[in-house]
């Protein structure tokens, strides 16, 4: 599954992605953010996990 996200608006876009996605969840994720030239080599998923956690800690 390809998530495309934005840094700011990591949580909602991946909802987004996710609830709209034909993908199978179980299949390998790859993180893009838009408007930044970086490849996913396994970096990406750990900061959005670590940024999707913090977002909601400071929502609640």
């Amino acid at each position: 599954m390809l998530l495309e996200v934005r840094r700011n608006h990591v949580m909602k876009d991946a909802l987004v992605t996710i609830q709209y996605s034909q993908d199978d969840l179980s299949s390998k994720l790859q993180i893009n953010f838009i408007g930044e030239a970086g490849v996913d080599l396994g970096g990406l998923r750990p900061l959005l996990i670590f940024r999707t956690l913090g977002q909601r800690s400071r929502s609640q």
